[in-house]
């Protein structure tokens, strides 16, 4: 069995202070790479910063939900603008058809079937209007929720009513005359409906730019609390290898006096 080679006293306390400065070189090293503290440095501040970046994460994931809930609303405004003027165009012919002679039954039955053409137009028109799935101004649609905040409160995108824009509350019901306060009823309507998503479009949009500012000062801090000073890590780590020098050079120093000794037998 071989015999452990004996280190001086010298010598070993020299290794072992090599160990401790390559050691405090590593973590210097990667402190300086990644502008962040070890971690489990600073227990109560590590602790503090994943809190700050968890919740800026749960903001993160608002944005989608409230983007979903915005192009929704967009979307339904232009299927309520699109419908808009097609009642407008409507609205023309009513009034011409209205003023054609009941003995032109060929102008007033063109008339009758273009009327009728459009009116049959707004709600497939409307049943277009939607986003991912969601539509709140088509008949057959539904209110939305979109989460606002961090905790997962919602608010809730209301469905538009547009039932007079109906083909059947628009149908010609007298061969005389076309009722033209029904138009007038259904772009009233549809008008009230676009403002009203305007109106929530204005208020996700607030919340929107509120969380993400928000956002941003939470990892922000979160950062804050975990980073180093470069500066003072870069002094540290200077003073460290010119510790490291005068070690090895000690060490050297301490093997040649043991050399000496031995070329004195």
């Amino acid at each position: 069995m071989a015999e452990e080679v004996a280190l001086s006293e010298g010598i070993r306390g020299n290794v072992q202070t090599l160990q401790r400065i390559d050691q405090q070189s590593q973590r210097i090293s990667q402190q300086l790479a990644t502008g962040r503290r070890i971690s489990g440095e600073r227990p109560v501040a590590d602790a503090t910063a994943r809190s700050l970046d968890n919740r800026a994460a749960d903001l993160a994931r608002t944005k989608d939900s409230i983007n979903e809930g915005l192009n929704t609303i967009k979307a339904g405004n232009q299927g309520l603008s699109s419908a808009e003027k097609t009642l407008n165009q409507m609205k023309a012919i009513a009034d011409q058809y209205n003023k054609t002679p009941a003995s032109d039954s060929d102008t007033r039955t063109m008339l009758e079937n273009q009327y009728n053409e459009l009116a049959g137009q707004i709600q497939p028109l409307l049943e277009d209007a939607g986003y991912s799935g969601n539509n709140v101004v088509a008949k057959s649609g539904d209110s939305m929720e979109v989460r606002t905040n961090a905790e997962g409160d919602t608010r809730t995108i209301a469905k538009q009513p547009t039932d007079k824009a109906d083909t059947s509350s628009l149908a010609v019901s007298s061969p005389a005359t076309i009722d033209t306060s029904r138009i007038d009823d259904a772009v009233s309507q549809v008008r009230q409906s676009s403002q009203n998503g305007v109106f929530v479009q204005a208020g996700l949009q607030i919340r929107q730019e509120f969380n993400e500012s928000m956002r941003q000062t939470l990892e922000k801090g979160a950062a804050r609390m975990v980073q180093v000073d470069i500066q003072e890590q870069a002094a540290k780590m200077v003073a460290t290898q010119t510790r490291q020098q005068l070690s090895t050079e000690s060490l050297s120093i301490a093997s040649q006096s043991q050399q000496s000794i031995l070329r004195m037998f």
